[in-house]
């Protein structure tokens, strides 16, 4: 009901594959997200600091991008212009928490009409909270970086509509969440080329060539970029 409304188009046949050749994101990723105990935790340590891990929130990660310093955040009911952290107010397993995150990492928004997710290569980045998280096993910078390719991708967005389409706050958004994402199908097929795209900013060549390496045909690949594409164009354009 939910997808045939918003036009979302099927499932491709290698998404819907209930054991996928190449296995799924949870055989190669940890995926978590924060929650009340770490909401509360960092609380103290949230701030405009000049030093500290960036906090990056949900309405910072636009698909391939975050905005951090670029548009500013409500957290606590408090506006910030570039939040950071300092580790030094963390107590008890909130530096633990913070020691985990610090790593390479992609960060997936949550609340989103596709999925918004963005590379965190070097580690540098603290999630807030609903953001979900997605770390390599084995950890590693290029890892990270085809999770993010395939995260992207429009056959991933309308796989993730069909599990979760409605679930949203709005009609017209998906909760995305760790349980779901680790059960997404692993694409067979090469991820350089798209990842390179991704490393050059180019969303809508890297999101098309994943689509190609889970075997997508030319006819449904279009299929999906004619409904995914002006959603993203319509991200992209809004103002910091």
């Amino acid at each position: 009901v939910v997808t045939s409304r918003t036009g979302v188009p099927a499932v491709p046949t290698p998404l819907a594959d209930s054991a996928p050749p190449a296995g799924r994101l949870g055989d190669r990723a940890r995926l978590n997200a924060n929650f009340r105990d770490e909401y509360y935790g960092m609380i103290d340590a949230v701030g405009d600091h000049d030093v500290g891990p960036p906090l990056v929130t949900s309405g910072l990660i636009d698909p391939g991008r975050c905005l951090w310093g670029r548009r500013p955040v409500r957290f606590a009911k408090q506006r910030f212009a570039a939040p950071r952290l300092d580790v030094t107010k963390l107590e008890g397993r909130m530096v633990d928490w913070a020691a985990d995150r610090l790593v390479p990492k992609v960060l997936i928004a949550n609340q989103t009409p596709i999925i918004e997710a963005v590379c965190d290569p070097t580690g540098a980045w603290l999630p807030g909270v609903p953001v979900v998280a997605a770390y390599p096993e084995p950890s590693g910078a290029d890892a990270a970086w085809e999770i993010a390719a395939v995260l992207g991708a429009p056959a991933v967005s309308a796989w993730a509509w069909h599990r979760r389409g409605g679930t949203g706050l709005s009609s017209d958004t998906i909760r995305v969440g760790p349980t779901m994402l680790a059960e997404l199908p692993w694409p067979a097929g090469p991820l350089a080329d798209a990842v390179a795209a991704l490393r050059d900013g180019d969303v809508v060549t890297a999101g098309s060539l994943v689509d190609e390496a889970y075997g997508i045909g030319v006819p449904e690949r279009a299929r999906l970029s004619a409904w995914w594409r002006p959603i993203h164009d319509r991200i992209a354009a809004r103002a910091y």
